[in-house]
């Protein structure tokens, strides 16, 4: 939609500054006014902006000069003004396409790298909290359901104390691994703090405890790195699930819900999978 208003912008401010110049007939006088619609498209549609503005403006100049050139001036010197600006729309056109997608790219890759969580290569806190908040819109708008689920690794720290800290991180590697392994291609999983990771279920309700129960199977099955004398460990998790709008308003119930269920997980044995239901949460309210 914005692209489409530029290009709007951009037709109108050129149709505009030719009309100034078919009145005035000073297109020589006037012609650099085409780099304000010039820079406007090579900001919105890069190279191929750029430099269309700068062909267009150059073909506008070649008619006026061809069927009302001005009268002071000799052809010569009209045809290298024309020469000369033409050169400079088109060149300067597609350089600053090429500036603004390289400066948009660089700018891109930054935010990328400050959504992503470096140890399990993961989307992170700040990614996961504005899809959510966009998967939860998008819920609305449709009509649709959105789950979510927590999911935390059982006894995390004993097993961080007793092995060192390069064994955890490559536990949350191999878990994070599993995780995506597991999930839908539309689902969403991001590592949501410490041991702690979450996942995104747009458009789904029964399937969730499902993808959940995969998920706790895995993990239960696989083996972890431990040490020379237990090299073979074994690791829970424990998940809690929730679906919006059974049982919240927006998204900040919605994380509140998880991890009440989560919680619940825990308390009642660990390696479960609990979805909330305020009807039998006893923590509901």
């Amino acid at each position: 939609m914005e692209r489409f208003k530029n290009l709007v912008t951009v037709t109108l401010l050129f149709f505009f500054i030719t009309l100034i110049i078919y009145f005035t007939g000073g297109s020589h006088i006037y012609w650099p006014l085409f780099f304000v619609p010039l820079f406007l498209g090579a900001l919105t549609f890069n190279e191929a902006g750029g430099a269309g503005v700068g062909i267009l403006a150059s073909l506008a100049l070649f008619l006026f000069l061809s069927f009302s050139p001005p009268k002071d001036i000799d052809l010569s010197s009209l045809s290298i003004q024309f020469s000369v600006a033409s050169g400079i729309m088109i060149s300067t056109g597609f350089f600053f396409g090429w500036f603004f997608r390289t400066q948009k790219k660089r700018l891109a890759d930054l935010s990328e790298g400050t959504m992503m969580d470096r140890l399990t290569g993961l989307r992170n806190y700040g990614y996961f909290a504005e899809r959510l908040e966009e998967e939860r819109k998008r819920a609305d708008r449709f009509g649709s359901r959105l789950a979510m689920m927590m999911i935390d690794i059982d006894h995390f720290k004993p097993y961080n104390d007793r092995f060192g800290h390069a064994a955890g991180n490559l536990l949350l590697k191999n878990l994070a691994a599993i995780i995506e392994e597991h999930v839908r291609d539309i689902d969403i999983v991001c590592r949501y703090g410490g041991e702690e990771f979450s996942v995104i279920l747009p458009n789904t309700e029964e399937e969730a405890m499902a993808v959940a129960e995969r998920i706790r199977a895995a993990v239960e099955s696989a083996v972890f790195e431990g040490e020379p004398s237990e090299p073979v460990v074994k690791k829970t998790v424990s998940i809690g699930v929730a679906v919006y709008p059974n049982c919240c308003e927006n998204e900040l119930e919605l994380i509140d819900c998880a991890d009440r269920a989560l919680n619940r997980a825990k308390e009642s044995g660990r390696n479960k999978v609990v979805q909330y239901d305020p009807s039998v949460d006893s923590t509901a309210g």
